[in-house]
C-alpha cells in the first residue's frame, strides 16, 4: 500500500470515528420537522411538570392538615459534619419506643457529608414534652471491613404546643481528642434555629436548604421541590427571599428540567442583598443555563456585567471555563485560548479544561503545544469512570493526530493507553493496528500493560506466541513470507484488528477493520487471502441486514422505549438521569450511536419523566383512599383547643374581633326621657318577622369543607393530569420510535454501501488474477 492510500485510509478512519446521528440517517427537511416536534413535546412536558408540582404541593398541604390537625408534628433530621465518616444505620426512638430504622446505602451516606440533612421521619405526637433518641452506627472511610462499627447516641426533649417543629441531630467532632458525637438542635417551624442552640459556631444554612440538597444529591428532585415549596407557602416571610433557599430551589429546578422557573429564582438572588459568594453562584448558574440554550453571547455579557468582587478562586476558574467554551462554540478560538491562559495562572487546569485547552491550541495552529497538552491529559490517573473516559478520548484524539503526522511510534504510545473496554476502545483498536502496521520499532516493555485493562494488554508476552496468520486462517505462501518486514508489520497489526473483528459489526470502526485487513493483505500480494476476508465481510453485512429487520420489528412492537428505562421507572432524576447500560436486546444492539446523541437523550429523559409522573398520579389516588380509610378507622384525636386556634390563625371567622358593649336597660320600648317611669299597659306592636340571610362572611364559612373532603375533591385534578400525561407519553414514544427507525434505515444504507464496496473489491481481485480465486 503506497503513502497516498495510507492517507486516504486514515481519512476514512477519522470519518468513521464520528458518531452517527439523525442528520446522517435522514434528509435535512425531515430532521427539521423532527426537531420541531421534539421542541413542541418538550414544551408540553414542561407544562405537565409545572402542573404536577402545583398539585403535589396542594396535596402535601392537605395531607398535613389531615394527618396533623392540631399541628403537633415533629420532623427528625440527621446531618453529618464528618467528611471521612460513612453512616450505615440510624435508629430513631420516641419516648423509648422505636419509631423507624434506616439503613443507608453508600451513596446516600456520602450525600449526608455534603452539608446536607436527611428527614428520617415525620412524627405525629400529642401535646406536651416528648423524648426523641437517635442511635447511629457507621465506619470511618479508612477502616477495614473487619473493624468494629462506631456507635453514638443522644436524646432530646421537645415540647409541643400546636406548632410544628424539627429536631436535627448533627454528627460532628467534639473535644480535643476529636471524637464524633451527636449534637441535637431544635428548629422552629419558621426555619429559625431555636434560642437554646449552640452559638459557638457560625449559624448553619437553613435546614430546608440542606434537606433540599440531600434530596437533590440522591436524585429525588420532585420530592425536593415539593417540600421546599410547601415550606415556602406555609412561611412565606422566611423563604421568599432567602438566598440559600432560592439557590437550592434554582439548582433543583435546573436538574428537574424547568430552566425558566430556575432562572426566575436565580435572578432574584442576583438582584438581592445576598453576599458576593451567593450572588456570584447565581450568576454562574444563569450562565450555565445560557450555555445549554446556546445563548453564548448573552453568557459572555452576563459574566462581564454581573460578577461582583471578591471572586474566590473556584468561581473565577468556573467563569474562565464558561467563557472559553462559549468562545469555542462561537468559533473564536483565539479568545478561548486567552481564557484558558488566564485560568492557568490560577493553577493547574482541571482535566476537562485541560482537554479543551489542548484542542484550542491545535485549532489555533499550535499543533506541537496541543499535542503536548493532550499527552498530559492522556496520562492522568483515573479514579472514576468520567476521568477514565476523558483519558481515553484524549489518547484517541492524540493518536489519530500523530498518525496524520506520520509519527507512528508516538501514536502507538497513545493508542495503547486506551482501555480495552470502553466507548473509545473500538476506534482505539483500529488506530492501534495502523500504528503497528506503519511503525518500524520493535515491541518493547512499553507495550506491556502495567495497570488497567489497556489495549497494550493484547501485546503481553505469551499472547502472540502462535502465528496470527494461523489463528485467523490466513495461509501465506513462501513467496509472500519472504517479504519479512511487511509480513512482520502485518502480523503485529492483526493483533488489535483480530480483536476488533469479533466486536459489534455495526460499529464503523469494526466495519473499517473488515476493509483494512484485506487491504493490508493485498499489500503482500495475498489476493486469495484478501478475497477470503472480503467474502467474510459480505456474509457479515448480509447477516446484519437481517438483524436490522428484526430490530425494526422489535421497535414496531413498542417495547424498545420501555426496555431502555426499565431500571429507573421510579427515579426522580429529571435531566440528570442518563442510560446507565443498554439491555441485550435486538432493538438496542444497533442504536448505540443514536442513544448517545443529545436529541434522543433529551427525548428519552422526557419520556422517563412522564412515566414517573404517571406512576406518581397513581400513587396519589391510592394515598387519598388510604387517608379515607385511616380517618374512618380513627386516628389519634386532635387537641380541640389547638385545632380551633390553628383554624382561627388561617381563616377569619364571622364575629372575630367584635366585642359587644352590654348595659342594663330598665325600660322596654321607651324613650330616654321616660326611663324609670312605670310601664304602661299598651297593645303590643305588630311584628313583621322574616327569615334573614346570613352575613356574607358567615355564608362563606358555612360551606367550608374539611381537609379530608378537599383531598377527595382533588381526584378530578389528578384524573385530568393523568390523561394529559398519558397522551403526551404516547406522542413522546412515537417520536422516539421514529428516531430509532430513521437510525436503522441509515445503518441499513451504510451496510449496503460497505457491501457494494466489498463486492467491487472482489471483482477487482478477479480481474487482476486471471485464474480467479485459485491464483496466488
Amino acid at each position: 500500500m503506497n503513502r497516498t492510500k495510507t492517507l486516504l485510509c486514515l481519512a476514512l478512519v477519522s470519518s468513521a470515528a464520528l458518531p452517527y446521528g439523525a442528520a446522517q440517517a435522514i434528509d435535512q427537511e425531515t430532521a427539521d420537522q423532527q426537531l420541531e416536534r421534539l421542541r413542541s413535546l418538550d414544551d408540553q412536558v414542561r407544562d405537565i411538570k409545572r402542573d404536577s408540582l402545583d398539585l403535589a404541593v396542594d396535596l402535601e398541604l392537605l395531607e398535613r392538615d389531615v394527618l396533623y390537625p392540631d399541628g403537633n408534628m415533629v420532623s427528625a433530621y440527621l446531618s453529618v459534619d464528618l467528611k471521612a465518616f460513612v453512616v450505615e444505620t440510624a435508629r430513631l426512638l420516641v419516648n423509648g419506643e422505636q419509631a423507624t430504622v434506616i439503613e443507608y446505602q453508600f451513596n446516600d451516606a456520602v450525600s449526608l457529608t455534603r452539608d446536607a440533612a436527611h428527614e428520617m421521619a415525620r412524627l405525629d405526637l400529642g401535646r406536651g414534652t416528648h423524648t426523641i433518641t437517635l442511635e447511629v452506627s457507621g465506619r470511618y472511610a479508612e477502616d477495614a471491613e473487619t473493624a468494629p462499627p462506631v456507635r453514638r447516641s443522644d436524646s432530646y426533649q421537645v415540647y409541643l404546643n400546636g406548632q410544628p417543629k424539627a429536631v436535627e441531630f448533627v454528627l460532628e467532632w467534639t473535644g480535643r481528642r476529636r471524637e464524633p458525637r451527636l449534637s441535637p438542635r431544635e428548629w422552629a417551624s419558621t426555619g429559625v434555629l431555636a434560642a437554646n442552640a449552640s452559638e459557638e459556631q457560625a449559624p448553619p444554612q437553613p435546614l430546608q436548604a440542606r434537606a433540599t440538597r440531600y434530596l437533590r444529591e440522591t436524585d429525588r428532585l420532585f420530592t425536593a421541590l415539593t417540600k421546599l415549596r410547601v415550606w415556602s407557602q406555609q412561611y412565606p416571610g422566611g423563604a421568599s427571599e432567602d438566598p440559600d433557599l432560592l439557590l437550592a430551589e434554582g439548582r433543583t429546578l435546573v436538574d428537574f428540567g424547568l430552566p425558566a422557573e430556575a432562572e426566575q429564582r436565580l435572578q432574584r438572588v442576583r438582584g438581592s442583598q445576598a453576599t458576593a459568594t451567593q450572588r456570584n453562584e447565581a450568576v454562574l448558574r444563569l450562565a450555565e443555563l445560557a450555555y445549554t440554550r446556546g445563548q453564548y453571547k448573552a453568557l459572555l455579557t452576563a459574566l462581564a456585567r454581573d460578577l461582583v468582587p471578591p471572586l474566590v478562586e473556584d468561581t473565577e476558574r468556573q467563569a474562565h471555563d464558561l467563557r472559553a467554551r462559549a468562545f469555542m462554540r462561537l468559533g473564536d478560538f483565539q479568545a478561548a485560548l486567552g481564557e484558558f491562559e488566564a485560568a492557568r495562572e490560577l493553577g493547574d487546569l482541571p482535566p476537562y479544561m485541560a482537554y479543551n485547552y489542548a484542542i484550542t491550541l491545535m485549532r489555533n495552529g499550535a499543533i506541537n503545544e496541543g499535542t503536548v497538552a493532550l499527552r498530559r491529559v492522556g496520562r492522568i490517573d483515573i479514579p472514576n469512570y468520567e476521568l477514565a473516559a476523558l483519558r481515553d478520548k484524549a489518547n484517541l484524539t492524540l493518536g489519530y493526530q500523530l498518525l496524520k503526522q506520520e509519527q507512528y511510534e508516538d501514536a502507538r504510545d497513545a493508542f495503547r493507553r486506551i482501555r480495552l473496554e470502553g466507548e473509545y476502545a473500538n476506534k482505539g483498536l483500529l488506530g492501534y493496528g495502523w500504528s503497528l502496521y506503519f511503525g518500524t520499532a520493535e515491541l518493547g516493555q512499553d507495550d506491556v500493560p502495567t495497570a488497567y485493562s489497556s489495549l497494550s494488554l493484547l501485546m503481553r508476552p505469551g499472547r502472540g506466541n502462535a502465528s496470527l496468520f494461523e489463528k485467523l486462517g490466513i495461509g501465506l505462501t513462501d513467496e509472500q513470507r519472504s517479504n519479512r518486514e511487511t509480513t512482520k508489520r502485518l502480523e503485529r497489526a492483526l493483533v488489535p484488528w483480530s480483536e476488533l473483528l469479533g466486536r459489534d459489526p455495526m460499529d464503523p470502526a469494526v466495519q473499517e477493520a473488515f476493509v483494512a485487513v484485506p487491504q493490508a493483505l493485498g499489500s503482500l500480494g495475498a489476493h486469495r487471502q484478501s478475497l477470503q476476508y472480503y467474502l467474510r465481510a459480505t456474509e457479515l453485512l448480509e447477516e446484519t441486514r437481517l438483524r436490522l429487520d428484526k430490530a425494526e420489528d422489535a421497535i414496531y412492537s413498542g417495547r424498545m422505549v420501555e426496555t431502555l428505562i426499565a431500571r429507573d421507572l421510579d427515579s426522580e432524576a429529571g435531566w440528570t438521569w442518563e442510560v446507565r447500560d443498554l439491555p441485550n436486546a435486538p432493538e438496542t444492539y444497533y442504536l448505540y450511536p443514536l442513544i448517545a446523541s443529545t436529541q434522543f437523550q433529551e427525548a428519552l429523559k422526557n419520556y422517563r419523566d412522564l412515566r414517573f409522573l404517571a406512576r406518581r398520579t397513581e400513587g396519589w389516588l391510592r394515598a387519598i383512599s388510604a387517608y379515607g380509610s385511616r380517618l374512618a378507622e380513627g386516628a389519634r384525636p386532635a387537641d380541640p383547643d389547638q385545632t380551633v386556634a390553628r383554624a382561627r390563625a388561617h381563616t377569619r371567622l364571622f364575629g372575630d374581633g367584635i366585642r359587644p358593649e352590654l348595659r342594663l336597660e330598665e325600660g322596654i320600648g321607651t324613650s330616654p326621657a321616660r326611663r324609670g317611669a312605670p310601664l304602661q299597659d299598651a297593645e303590643p306592636p305588630e311584628l313583621d318577622l322574616a327569615l334573614a340571610e346570613p352575613p356574607p362572611a358567615l355564608a362563606q364559612t358555612r360551606n367550608l369543607r374539611s381537609p379530608a373532603q378537599q383531598m377527595q375533591s382533588a381526584r378530578p385534578r389528578i384524573f385530568e393530569l393523568s390523561d394529559r400525561v398519558e397522551a403526551t407519553l404516547i406522542a413522546q414514544r412515537d417520536l422516539l420510535e421514529t428516531m430509532a427507525l430513521n437510525e436503522l434505515n441509515g445503518q441499513r444504507r451504510q451496510a449496503e454501501e460497505f457491501l457494494i464496496e466489498a463486492r467491487f473489491a472482489m471483482a477487482r481481485i478477479f480481474d487482476q488474477q486471471e485464474g480467479g480465486p485459485n491464483a496466488r
